[in-house]
């Protein structure tokens, strides 16, 4: 028998069980009212313009997922969580530029719509990686030999 003397979860059960109605505004709740209730807002410059953007996403299990041209459906999460996401050295562990870091978040899944802002962000936050990285110093097309006439 085993007596833990603290809970196995840093968390308590209110941040862990959110309801729908404590949980904070979103940017993807617009697109779940309109794709699974039809709910338009009110002005139309910003109804048209949501039209427009919600054929790029679908809803599932009322979940929101984006629909990738090179990848299957990827989980929408709120900004927040892309933010907390470890990409330098979670799950994507790498120590890659910009743009391959926010390429291998998509790869994993994930979307949100500053992917790549916080990628920019997260990779110029770690120096250290791209300063002491192993650059290969042999050129990557062998060298031919110009004889002067």
């Amino acid at each position: 028998m085993e007596v833990l003397e603290k809970p196995s979860i840093d968390k308590p059960c209110s941040k862990i069980f959110l309801t729908e109605s404590e949980r904070a505004p979103s940017w993807m709740d617009p697109f779940i009212d309109y794709l699974s209730k039809g709910i338009e807002p009110t002005d139309r410059t910003i109804a048209t313009r949501l039209r427009k953007r919600a054929t790029l996403y679908t809803v599932r299990e009322g979940k929101l997922y984006r629909k990738g041209r090179s990848f299957p459906l990827l989980k929408c999460i709120s900004l927040e969580e892309g933010q907390l996401l470890s990409l330098h050295s979670g799950v994507c562990s790498n120590h890659a530029g910009e743009r391959n870091l926010a390429f291998k978040a998509l790869r994993t899944g994930y979307y949100w719509p500053t992917i790549v802002q916080d990628a920019k962000r997260i990779a110029n936050a770690y120096v250290k990686c791209h300063h002491f990285a192993n650059f290969p110093l042999a050129s990557s097309v062998p060298l031919s030999i110009i004889i002067a006439p």
